[in-house]
């Protein structure tokens, strides 16, 4: 049932955000579109699911504008957790194929979303350059998750952050900041979907001022390490994790995206056996980048910005929906 509850909020606030972008954007208010339509998700869906969210650090999100904020990633539930924390005049990242999207795109672009030819690596190193310029002029926050794609798992780990978040701030010279959901496994993965409280813990902002494009790589191993050690801290042990009863398998609404009618059907079937517990993988940390301004990047530094960089939408490094 909470399945179904959540994939019908998404639809009816998606229709909500929309009006906001077409009533909010002629009067200077496109920043703040994302705010409030996250928001407006947030109070209208948590008491219907019965999920709450405790969030410690919060003030970090007003101290330090403007910011890349960083968070990690494991499911569409995130969105959620969006709402519930999203601040005013924050922006995303997105492809620029999806600008020319009926609907979706004017939204975007009316929310002042921050678009990237990924196809084209120079205009995407170019467009890096200028998304942190354009963050600095507009006084505009930017919400990137650095795994790229999904991790929902038992264990409390990340997937190995991408550096692309890190290149914007250095180049631009403004913080960073570190943003951590509990792994919320014990309330949502397959065959589960029931209501609880979770934990939020937003870190202090990471100055790069004085760093340069040779500190983006020691600055992203070490943003994955603080931000794993917090997951590790504000999550339950999977071993305390009492197992829950499947919820009956949610109506088809045909009108949503594949990526997201795929994962209600998966949390929808019977949950599988209790498998045994493993180790937290390794954080790996990826070779160091090379030094040098965004001017004289190669390709390579765009390895956070490819085709599977975001698996699924996610609400920030927007992908194409899946049919």
């Amino acid at each position: 049932m909470n399945a179904f509850i959540y994939v019908s909020s998404l639809g009816i606030l998606s229709v909500w955000g929309l009006i906001l972008s077409i009533v909010m954007s002629p009067i200077g208010q496109g920043p703040n579109i994302n705010y409030l339509t996250a928001r407006s998700f947030y109070y209208f869906t948590s008491p219907l699911l019965g999920i709450r969210f405790k969030v410690e650090g919060e003030e970090h999100l007003r101290s330090a504008h403007p910011a890349v904020l960083v968070g990690n990633h494991q499911s569409m539930l995130d969105i959620l957790y969006l709402g519930r924390i999203f601040p005013m005049r924050s922006v995303i990242l997105a492809k620029k194929s999806l600008k020319w999207m009926p609907l979706l795109g004017q939204y975007m672009s009316l929310s002042h979303a921050l678009f990237i030819d990924r196809k084209d690596p120079a205009s995407a190193i170019a467009s890096l350059s200028a998304a942190g310029k354009e963050m600095k002029r507009k006084d505009i926050d930017l919400w990137i998750f650095p795994e790229g794609t999904r991790t929902l798992k038992e264990e409390n780990t990340l997937r190995q952050f991408k550096r692309g978040a890190f290149h914007v701030a250095v180049e631009a010279g403004i913080p960073i900041v570190p943003v951590v959901c509990e792994n919320y496994w014990r309330l949502y993965h397959k065959g589960v979907f029931t209501g609880g409280d979770l934990r939020i813990k937003v870190l202090p902002p990471i100055d790069t001022s004085s760093m340069t494009m040779a500190d983006v790589q020691s600055l992203t191993t070490r943003t994955q390490e603080l931000m794993a050690a917090t997951l590790r801290e504000i999550s339950m042990s999977p071993t305390n994790i009492a197992p829950l009863s499947p919820e009956l398998e949610p109506e088809k609404d045909t009108s949503l995206p594949g990526s997201v009618l795929k994962e209600v059907k998966e949390i929808a079937q019977p949950a599988p056996e209790p498998i045994p517990e493993t180790q937290p993988e390794p954080v790996v940390s990826a070779p160091a980048s090379t030094a040098g301004s965004v001017g004289s990047a190669t390709p390579s530094m765009l390895e956070s910005w490819t085709a599977d960089e975001e698996e699924e939408n996610g609400a920030v490094l927007v992908g194409r929906p899946r049919s």
